[in-house]
């Protein structure tokens, strides 16, 4: 904990936040972008990183999704299989799903 806050970090900022960093290595089957139309697979076989303060999404060992940790909002999905990311520009807004791996 720093001695110095930003007095417009809000709790729920910091819970994302924290969501986010727990993310860091996590191996994941596929990764969908949500479109109006429906949901489009955008990779395969990859993990979620974090690094920088940047999220990285990275499926056969290219970069299907770089964003900054600031513009991005995280929430499980309800199964618990995986996570919705919603990644905010100036421009637009995007979503992206990210389904986990299972070891059984």
């Amino acid at each position: 904990m720093s001695i110095f806050k930003n007095k417009n970090f809000t709790k729920k900022e910091a819970a994302n936040e924290s969501l986010l960093k727990s993310l860091d290595k996590k191996q994941i089957r596929y990764v969908s972008k949500r479109e109006p139309d429906g949901e489009t697979i955008i990779g395969r076989n990859g993990c979620l990183n974090v690094a920088d303060g940047e999220l990285i999404i990275v499926c056969n060992n290219e970069d299907v999704f770089r964003g900054k940790l600031e513009n991005i909002h995280a929430a499980f999905l309800m199964s618990l299989d995986g996570v919705v990311l919603t990644h905010k520009t100036e421009t637009e807004e995007c979503t992206y799903v990210a389904y986990y791996k299972y070891y059984r």
